[in-house]
């Protein structure tokens, strides 16, 4: 069940907001994540833990890239205005980026049971070629990027403290939440 929000603050507003879609090889991600000004940083509100993908998992999903029947790797972002500085937060694909990166530096094996470094160059090109979509959304609101969050995850359970932090928006999980940052 979802804690009640201002929908009609959403509701009105959703129509004229436009994502940019963007196909992007895993190369130009990586680059990204690396880059000092331009990086894309986890969202504090919805930022899972690290245990909720296995390695298993990981290396299932590092198979679909290499099968290039990753389809479900959209990455979704959130461009916010902080201070006249642009921010740029991971609404969704946290796990998928974090994956590719720790496959990139040799933390565990496909399912092939083989290392990033193991890779031929053409093998290593293709993977690192292969796209995957970035949507972007731009000045959302916070219950804008609390209702696209978790209708995205609406499939995924989460946890009560992350239920918690994914609608800090609404005033009874703000105050849940600072508390439990307090205490």
């Amino acid at each position: 069940i979802m804690p009640s929000t201002n929908q009609n603050l959403v509701d009105t507003e959703w129509e004229s907001i436009v994502p940019c879609h963007n196909p992007y090889p895993i190369t130009h991600i990586l680059s990204v994540c690396q880059s000092r000004t331009k990086k894309w940083m986890l969202h504090p509100r919805y930022q899972r833990y690290d245990y909720t993908w296995s390695a298993d998992f990981c290396s299932l999903y590092i198979d679909s890239i290499e099968k290039n029947i990753a389809q479900a790797s959209t990455i979704t972002l959130s461009v916010k205005m902080i201070d006249n500085v642009e921010h740029t937060y991971i609404l969704d694909g946290g796990h998928r980026i974090d994956t590719i990166k720790r496959f990139h530096n040799d933390e565990f094996r496909d399912m092939r049971n083989r290392l990033y470094s193991e890779f031929n160059g053409d093998t290593k090109l293709t993977f690192d070629g292969r796209l995957l979509t970035v949507i972007t959304y731009r000045n959302l609101t916070d219950e804008q990027e609390d209702l696209l969050f978790m209708r995205i995850n609406r499939n995924l359970p989460l946890s009560q403290g992350e239920t918690i932090n994914a609608y800090r928006s609404t005033p009874i999980c703000k105050v849940t939440h600072d508390c439990s940052e307090i205490f």
